[in-house]
């Protein structure tokens, strides 16, 4: 049951404030000339200064036409990039100032988000180890603690997320901030009390797209839909500056809500609203591709999976291909994938180990040959985030290895909170049914199915 997801809490993904840059030069058209007749010589007459200004002045794109142009993946990265050489020139002129180097780690980590790419993370750090090493402020320390959580290296974040609590103003923008992160971090130890209590904070110190969105996560992740929608609409009416990813970003999970309920057509609904915004986003493709996989239309779901595979050599899309030929009885072809797949996250563990557990740990939960080692792996993402998807990671890795009892103890704590998911209750359902408990099982999954009716257990 388990879907591909961008679920890194929106606090991270929606830029504090438009920074006003320039949008990308249009290409301008060329005049049409009429040709002459061939029996016809024309002399050409002496232009006028108004022929002169004619000529010059390029034809103007309309309204929708540039709209239309700047909302795509292309330029949206064009627009960042070209954003970022500006403060990279700044920062040449000025090498003193910290807040150059500042932001150039976030148009990297902002880079980041659209590209999929770990290297541009390196440059982000690189970055802020320039900024750091002059006047950090609360500013600087919590772009630090907002890189280590993109990574998922937690401690770390947290403590540079304890600096900038101290020099953060009480304004009502900082703590709508501070609260939201301290929410999210609740929301990755698996404390379902805090984090509502920080996230209810958070809202009543002022409703930004950020906080709103963050809160709409803990709403999903509590099994309230209805209210998480609700809030990812209010943020997307919140948003209002150029950057086209927030509102792509915002639609995927209104998707995502669907997806996780069993309601396939309304999930595609919004991954095109999505698309409307950001064309050419390898993320929103990825999602449109697990669609039309799961409603059976497996070749053109191969077809856009192998484009997006071109586009990132991400492992994750590989495991999908692989899934794809396994279901089809092509064993040669879905082996071909896993390996493919197994040394790409190979390459991404032993750079950012923390950043690449939780994906690394579906591909060997659904492909692994060797228990212990997805145990190991398994247990390492619980210590680092306790959340309600390691929780069920876990438990999948104890069935794996054969541990039922083990399985079931692990989920104790996370079934004791208000999270809650299809996924949650079938996993619990299975693990009832390896330990002979019939009406246990047939309860957990009857609650499983009132959530997502396609949700059903491992044999059947």
């Amino acid at each position: 049951m388990r879907h591909s997801s961008p679920l890194a809490v929106l606090l991270l993904l929606v830029p504090a404030c438009d920074n006003g840059s320039p949008e990308p030069a249009a290409p301008s058209a060329a005049p049409a000339k009429s040709a002459p007749a061939e029996t016809e010589v024309v002399k050409p007459a002496a232009p006028t200064s108004a022929d002169a200004k004619r000529e010059k002045k390029p034809k103007r794109k309309t309204k929708a036409q540039l709209d239309k142009e700047r909302r795509t993946f292309k330029a949206e990265l064009e627009a960042l990039d070209k954003e970022r050489a500006g403060l990279e020139k700044l920062a040449a002129k000025v090498p003193e100032n910290r807040l150059h180097p500042e932001r150039i780690a976030g148009s990297f980590m902002q880079r980041a988000r659209l590209t999929g790419s770990y290297d541009d993370y390196t440059q982000a750090e690189a970055a802020l180890a320039r900024a750091h090493s002059l006047t950090p402020t609360g500013s600087t320390f919590m772009a630090r603690a907002k890189l280590h959580y993109s990574l998922h290296r937690l401690p770390e974040a947290r403590l540079d997320f304890e600096k900038a609590k101290t020099k953060t103003l009480p304004t009502p923008d900082g703590t709508a901030s501070i609260e939201a992160f301290d929410g999210n971090f609740a929301l990755q130890a698996g404390d379902d009390k805090k984090a509502e209590k920080h996230f209810a904070a958070s809202l009543l110190a002022k409703r930004t797209t950020a906080n709103l969105s963050s809160t709409a996560v803990y709403e999903w992740k509590t099994g309230n839909f209805e209210e998480a929608e609700a809030l990812f609409r209010e943020a997307l009416k919140k948003y209002h500056a150029k950057r086209m990813e927030p509102r792509a970003w915002i639609h995927l999970n209104l998707g995502l809500l669907d997806l996780d309920r069993g309601r396939y057509d309304d999930a595609l609904a919004h991954y095109r609203d999505a698309e409307s915004f950001l064309k050419g986003y390898w993320l929103i493709d990825e999602h449109i591709a697990e669609i039309l996989t799961l409603q059976g239309k497996t070749e053109e779901a191969k077809t856009l999976y192998l484009d997006i595979i071109e586009r990132t050599n991400n492992p994750e899309f590989m495991d999908a291909m692989a899934g794809i030929a396994f279901e089809a009885g092509d064993e040669a072809k879905g082996k071909e994938w896993v390996a493919k797949a197994r040394k790409r996250y190979e390459e991404q563990m032993a750079k950012y180990p923390e950043a690449a557990y939780g994906h690394a740990l579906g591909h060997y939960l659904e492909f692994g040959d060797d228990p212990a080692f997805v145990l190991e792996l398994a247990q390492k993402n619980y210590e680092l985030r306790p959340n309600l998807d390691a929780s069920i990671m876990l438990a999948q890795a104890h069935l794996k290895a054969g541990d039922a009892k083990a399985a079931e103890k692990s989920l104790k704590p996370i079934l004791k909170t208000k999270f809650k998911s299809a996924e949650l209750y079938a996993t619990a359902a299975e693990v009832q049914q390896e330990l002979g408990r019939t009406e246990k099982a047939q309860s957990f999954i009857e609650k499983a199915k009132a959530i997502d009716p396609t949700a059903s257990l491992g044999d059947e």
